[in-house]
């Protein structure tokens, strides 16, 4: 039998052992710590870079492609598309166009040369700011375009717009008051007879009357007069054919004539005139000292707005010479129409036929009481008559009507409305 050795017990195999065993310990910790950070790095890798890691390059703008044909059996013609390079928006020289937007209208506004198509003009300022001699300007502009031309100047000069008819001269109120009468009856007729035949205002002549020295004509004329010519100029004068310039030293009610007349109308009266403040500077030169200086304030009433604008007076604005002589310039002779209603009278009017007498008294009464009061006639208006011819007639109410038709249709005068509204207005000449 072999024996049994002992087993001899080595302290080196144990240490041996441990050295492999940790050393392979340590290498498998190292392989799985290497393979994390490769696979951390890789993830880096794949990760973006931040935005301020590398500049920006903008994209390359497309080439125009050029143009191209499209044919094919079942298009005999050929269709042509052409292809637009687009335009690059980084910098302001390829920004589109932008399209004009429409300019919105413009509110109405008047000029200094659209002064003689208005119905209603103010000439207003200073002493020696010019407004007579803008006046006359406006006067030839007239008598260029033909218009009938008349002047109310009661402080008018010897000569002084000759040969036009000239009412009120030498201070004459009583005839300057026939003057402003025979203006308003005329608008007023116009429209009356419009509104009962086929005549038309345009169809005839223009009308045009200066006003000069208008301050405060109520108080040495009837009251009635500058009342009635300020609603013939607040309502009639346009559809009438018909204008007017007053000349004064304001815009106030007692300047423009009468504040009597005017109260209560101030605005729509200011309203409906277009006003020229004129303005005056030094000037030791010429008598009085003073004289235009140039310019003048446009004033107008739009949409319920004062509206103002300062105008160049340009050297032109001046009557044709230092008389105010317009012989070369007249086209209407003032013998034959000098404000009165004849030239608007009916066609079949045959005066020296005769009336009955108590016809004839009604016609008297009523161009009496017309010239008076510048007002249309009613059947109340008869039966309230003092004439002692007309209350033993003891009309009644439809019977004066009735009259005031045959008056009408016989030629004296014209009617309006019907019924109890008939009025009558007869013909003054």
């Amino acid at each position: 039998m072999n024996p049994i050795k002992p087993v001899e017990f080595n302290l080196e195999t144990p240490i041996i052992m441990g050295a492999g065993l940790g050393l392979t310990f340590a290498m498998g910790i190292g392989l799985i710590s290497l393979g994390g950070r490769r696979r951390g790095k890789s993830e880096q890798h794949r990760q973006p870079l931040p935005p301020t890691s590398l500049p920006i390059i903008p994209p390359p703008l497309p080439t125009p492609e050029p143009v191209l044909t499209q044919s094919s059996p079942l298009s005999p013609q050929p269709q042509t598309i052409e292809a637009k390079a687009p335009q690059a928006s980084n910098t302001p020289e390829s920004e589109p166009e932008a399209q004009p937007e429409p300019e919105p209208s413009k509110p109405w506004q008047p000029s200094l040369e659209s002064l003689v198509n208005e119905p209603a003009v103010l000439l207003y300022g200073a002493v020696g700011s010019g407004k007579s001699s803008k006046a006359g300007y406006l006067v030839t502009q007239h008598l260029k375009k033909g218009h009938f031309v008349e002047i109310i100047n009661p402080l008018n000069k010897y000569k002084q717009y000759h040969p036009l008819k000239v009412w009120g001269a030498g201070n004459n109120f009583p005839e300057a008051e026939k003057g402003v009468n025979a203006f308003t009856k005329l608008a007023f007729r116009r429209l009356q007879k419009r509104a009962v035949s086929s005549y038309d205002p345009f169809g005839d002549y223009h009308h045009f009357l200066l006003l000069e020295e208008v301050t405060n004509w109520e108080s040495k004329m009837h009251s009635l007069a500058m009342k009635n010519f300020f609603e013939a100029c607040t309502q009639y004068l346009r559809q009438a054919n018909m204008s007017v310039v007053l000349v004064s030293h304001g815009k106030t009610l007692t300047c423009m004539g009468g504040e009597q007349a005017g109260r209560g109308k101030k605005d729509t009266l200011l309203n409906q005139f277009i006003r020229l403040n004129c303005q005056a500077k030094q000037d030791l030169k010429v008598p009085g000292g003073k004289t235009c200086a140039g310019w003048a304030i446009l004033e107008w009433n739009e949409g319920g707005k004062e509206q103002t604008q300062r105008v160049t007076i340009p050297h032109s604005w001046q009557p044709p010479n230092p008389a105010y002589d317009y012989s070369e310039y007249v086209q209407i002779s003032t013998t034959k129409k000098i404000a009165t209603i004849v030239e608007v009278e009916p066609e079949n009017q045959a005066p020296g036929l005769g009336l009955p007498p108590h016809m004839q008294c009604l016609l008297d009464f009523c161009r009496q009481h017309f010239t008076k009061y510048n007002q249309p006639l009613k059947a109340r208006d008869v039966q309230r008559s003092d004439w002692r011819s007309i209350r033993e007639q003891q009309l009644t109410p439809n019977a004066i009507r009735l009259a005031f038709q045959l008056l009408a249709q016989q030629g004296y005068g014209v009617t309006n409305g019907e019924g109890l509204y008939l009025s009558f207005i007869p013909n003054i000449g």
